[in-house]
Order: structure tokens, then sequence, then C-alpha cells
């Protein structure tokens, strides 16, 4: 039998795992592993700027695909710099698996440079973690990262010495990858608790969640026999078409007033694939049903009487037939008065032409020129919670960091989708503060010729606190950002830059710049105005 090495044998086990890309920063102690990548064309190897980077690239891949992300890095501070794009995943459940490369085994546990216990550095981040000891341990130690990234929809993590890469493994491979996407089929969910709550409920809501997607018909249905209201967290945006008439919008700091306002009237909640649950706009004692398909995310310290564990599809299609259509013709009256008032609301915001420019104004126009079926990278920040609130979705998909939240995800996130995707249009909604922490990746867009879309507001502030500290109370500090022409600056990579300054330029420059073919950043002067309810949610927690 012939052998191969390991860093050979590790590449030719994920493409059988049915890996596309891994995403990385080379160093030192994965020069093997470089070397390996350029003598096969399985895996396409993609240069990030920096290995943050790079794992947001792979968090962005398993969100967008439900595959299997994988990134690289070197040991010490190449681990390190992996860590919050690994936290990214794990927060919000995307299947990814880091490699890293380690000291060289005799080094292992000295001060030798660039040596730290991986193991224990990572274990906040991920659920598995192992070092590669011994060539005969690869395929073992391999599979089980992978099975357990994919099974339990988390970060695994492998750390290989610098000098295993090259020793030979005379193993047979494991040949297919199909099996590992096998999940075990829920027992079937029991219904005969569900239908008489929810019948007997005279004030009916709905909260749905990034696990709703796919359910816009049920949802619908079920919502008009109940007679129940429709809000949704951001991850659910675009689930339920906007035009839907009992759909109140969004909840939290960029949702709607009427949504909360109309949550603390409600009798009865159903919850739809949503983990997050914002108890500042939410009342505290409300009965819960919960569809969910991981029992670890069931709400189990609010008020939940029952809960569904399985695919949120099959079980509202199981449910719909049985409900009767009982709805309560005041509460459904109600309802669409709330949402009047928030669609004129709505009007009011986005044709506001105030100089600096509103986010909400910029919002309007986007809506316009963006394709109906783009993929939408957002980063986090003010400009989110005025795109939750303002923007109006089609069939457009969205990435973000959900639970995370970390600045610094959009750009990285929109070269991910854009070299998964490549006939979708990819856009990134950006704030100065997030883009600025990783500005080098324009670098990537370049070399792998992305042709992403940057919308980009420059506030020269991190808005958000700064708002919230004056809200608060306290005195402004730290907050203000000094910033590049961020136009020039792309320019200089080699992307065409347009600067907004006022808002009779934004309808006809955001035309200009969606007509252009490859890559543009559309840096727009922005005003830092919270959404109304920020100021709701930064009093209620000072």
């Amino acid at each position: 039998m012939s052998s191969r090495s390991v860093a050979q044998t590790m590449l030719e086990q994920l493409s059988n795992f049915g890996v596309e890309f891994i995403f990385g920063v080379p160093g030192d102690a994965t020069l093997s592993l470089m070397a390996a990548l350029a003598k096969q064309d399985r895996i396409q190897f993609i240069a990030t700027r920096h290995e943050s980077a790079a794992a947001f690239m792979a968090s962005a891949y398993a969100k967008s695909t439900g595959k299997l992300g994988v990134c690289t890095a070197t040991s010490g501070p190449g681990l390190a710099n992996l860590l919050n794009g690994l936290a990214d995943a794990y927060s919000d459940y995307a299947p990814v698996l880091a490699i890293t490369g380690q000291v060289p085994t005799h080094k292992i546990g000295t001060h030798s440079k660039q040596y730290v216990d991986q193991q224990r550095l990572v274990e906040a981040t991920v659920s598995y973690t192992a070092m590669v000891a011994s060539p005969k341990s690869t395929i073992q130690l391999l599979h089980r990262a992978v099975k357990t990234a994919i099974s339990q929809r988390t970060v695994s993590h492998l750390s290989v010495p610098k000098d295993l890469w090259d020793q030979p493994f005379y193993e047979e491979l494991v040949p297919s990858s199909s099996y590992l996407y096998d999940q075990p089929h829920p027992p079937t969910p029991k219904l005969d608790e569900a239908v008489p709550f929810l019948q007997n409920l005279k004030k009916p809501m709905i909260l749905i969640g990034n696990g709703a997607g796919g359910c816009q018909e049920e949802i619908k249905k079920i919502a008009s026999k109940l007679g129940a209201g429709v809000i949704y967290s951001l991850g659910a945006k675009g689930i339920v078409d906007e035009e839907f008439e009992l759909l109140l919008g969004g909840i939290g700091e960029g949702g709607s007033e009427q949504s909360s306002e109309t949550m603390q009237q409600a009798d009865g909640l159903l919850i739809v694939g949503a983990m997050w649950y914002p108890k500042t706009f939410m009342p505290r004692d409300i009965p819960i049903l919960q569809i969910e398909k991981e029992p670890a995310h069931l709400h189990l310290e609010k008020n939940l009487q029952s809960a569904l564990i399985g695919d949120a599809r099959e079980i509202l299609e199981s449910l719909e037939p049985k409900l009767s259509s009982l709805a309560n013709d005041s509460w459904v009256l109600q309802i669409k008065e709330a949402r009047q008032k928030w669609l004129e609301q709505l009007e009011m915001e986005r044709n506001n032409a105030a100089v600096p420019i509103s986010p909400a104004y910029v919002y309007r126009a986007l809506e316009t020129v963006i394709d109906p079926e783009a993929i939408i990278a957002l980063d986090t920040g003010d400009h989110t919670v005025w795109f939750n609130r303002t923007f109006r979705m089609k069939k457009q998909d969205i990435l973000f960091s959900g639970t995370w939240r970390t600045l610094g995800f959009a750009i990285p996130a929109a070269n991910a989708a854009k070299l998964t995707y490549p006939n979708r249009q990819v856009v990134a909604v950006v704030g100065d503060g997030g883009f600025a922490m990783n500005m080098a990746e324009l670098a990537t867009i370049v070399r792998y010729r992305l042709d992403v879309k940057i919308i980009l507001f420059n506030n020269h502030s991190f808005a958000m606190e700064k708002n919230k500290m004056e809200y608060a109370g306290l005195e402004s500090f730290g907050n203000d950002l000094t910033n590049p022409n961020f136009k020039q600056l792309a320019e200089s990579f080699g992307i065409a830059g347009y600067r907004i300054s006022q808002p009779d330029q934004v309808d006809t420059m955001l035309d200009e710049a969606f007509q252009q073919q490859g890559p543009v950043l559309v840096e727009i002067m922005s005003s830092s105005e919270p959404t109304p309810l920020s100021k709701v949610k930064a009093v209620s927690t000072t």
C-alpha cells in the first residue's frame, strides 16, 4: 500500500467529506499543508489577509450552505486570531472545522516561540478539540472532528505539530461524506397540547426566528386562522413577505414600536425557530408554545407551556389543519390598525432627506437597486438596527453575526458568499467601525475577482455605543473615529469608489454603482441618529 503524507491525507479526506474551500493565512507551522494544497485541485485555498477573516468566511460559508466550513492558521498568534470568527460560528451553531499548525512535537510544553496549549486556548469556542500526536490517529481524529461539527452544528478544532505534516500515512480513507449529514429523525411531535393552547387564545402573537426559514405559507395560514400578529427577529426578516396584513415588523431595538406595544397586550405566544427572546420588549409572564429543532434552544426560563421538537415546516404542516378559524375580530382589527401606524411612521422615516443622511433614507433607495434574490452580509452596529427597522425585504438572504454580534463580519462573509454563489448578487452593508477592522479584506476581493457591492455608513463614530452612553447620562467617551477617505481607499485597491454626502445624490449614485461590473464601495456620510427603540433598550438596562 502506497503512503501519503499526513497533510495529503487530511486534504483528501476533507475532499471526500465534501469540503470545497479552506480559508486561511499561511504560517511557519503550516507550510507543509500549504505545499500539499498547491499540489491538488479538489479543494480551493482562499488566502485572507487576517486569520479572523478566514474564520468569518468559514462561518459564513457554513451558515449559508449548512455544510462544513474549514479554516486554517499557524500556531500561537495564528490560532489566537481565528478565535473571534470561531466564536461567531460557535454562537450561531454553524458547523466549522479549524485546523492549526503547532510547534514541533519536541517543543510542546516548552517556552518555544509561538507555543501555547491550543486545546486550552480554544475550549470556550469549540465543542471538540484534539492534537494529532501520531500519523496513525489522523483519520480517526479528523473523522470525529468533522462528525461532531456537522452533527452538533458546532465548531471543532485539530492541531497538528509542524513535524507531523510530512510523515507518512498508510491507512485507508473514509470514501464518502453523505452519511455525515444524516440526522436522526426526532419523534413525531405530540400536538394534543398545542392545539387547545392556541385555540383558547384571544390575543395570540407569533414570533419567528431564523429556524422558521421556508415556512412562510404555513405561518401565514396559522396566523390568519388564529388572528395572530406576526413579529420577527433579525434572522427571520423576509421569511414572511412584507405585504402580509398581520405582519407588525421586527422586535427589539431595530423593530417597530407597534410590535412591542401589541405584544404587551397579548395573552399567548407561539415561537417558531427563534432562540432570541428580547425580554426588554416582551411581556414577562406570557404563556409560550415553542417550535424548535434543538431541545437545547428551548426557553425553559420563560413561561414555557409546551414545546414541539422537530423540523418547523413539518410541525407547522401537521399543526395547521388541526386548527379551526377562530380569530378574534377585535384583536385582528387592533393588529391591522397597529400595522397601519407602523407603515405610516416608516414612510416618514424613509423619506427624511436630512443632512447628514439618514440610514432609513439610504435603505429606501437601496431597495430599488438591489436584486430581489441578493445575499446581504450585515455587519454589527447602528446600521444593523436601522436595516431591521426600515429595509423591506423581498427574497433576499441575510448573513450576520447573530449571537456573537462581532464587528468586522460583513466583508469576509460577503466574500465567502460570492465564492459560494457566484451567480447571485452579494451586498455587504457595514459601518465605519466594523469596516475598518477588516478593510484589508478588500485585497481578498481583488485577488479573487469577487463582484461584491459594499454600502458603507460613515458617521465617524461607534454610534450605538455613543448614543447609549448619552441616554444613560454618561459622557460619551472613546466612541469617536478618525477615518480615512474610504472611497479613495477602495480605489487604491482597484475597486470602484463613490462618496455620497447629500441626500439628492443617494438615488442616482446608488443606481450608477450597482450598474458597475465588478466590486464597488459606496461611502455614505450618514447620521448617527438612533432608532426610536434604541433609547428604550438603553434606559431599561441602566
